[in-house]
């Protein structure tokens, strides 16, 4: 695959980011008309660490571009990095973001 199209698969994970933020803002307003407490901040916390994910991504396209680099990405060493800082924080930030909507937007559900 690639290098190009590697990056461009990244566009996925940064969208993530997008969305976690954009929920905060709409959150942040939800919560002010309802008198809400201010939990809508834990989305952008959520983004923080998908956004750390984004750049561990991206950093190991880079590696992988280079053909010296890219056999040492199989070892033990590079795939602990890589669950360390690419596969935690994003499952991590997703989590923070999907129990925070569910306790500010499961009232639609009730609605029905």
């Amino acid at each position: 695959m690639s290098t190009l199209l590697r990056l461009g698969g990244s566009l996925g994970v940064l969208a993530l980011a997008y969305l976690l933020i954009i929920l905060g803002l709409l959150s942040g307003r939800l919560g002010a008309v309802l008198n809400m407490p201010p939990k809508h901040r834990w989305f952008y916390l959520g983004a923080g660490l998908v956004a750390v994910a984004w750049l561990a991504y991206v950093a190991l396209v880079g590696l992988a571009a280079d053909p010296r680099l890219a056999a040492t990405l199989d070892s033990a060493t590079a795939q602990t990095l890589l669950l360390a800082f690419y596969h935690l924080p994003l499952a991590v930030g997703l989590t923070i973001g999907l129990v925070i909507a569910w306790r500010y937007w499961s009232w639609l559900l009730r609605q029905g």
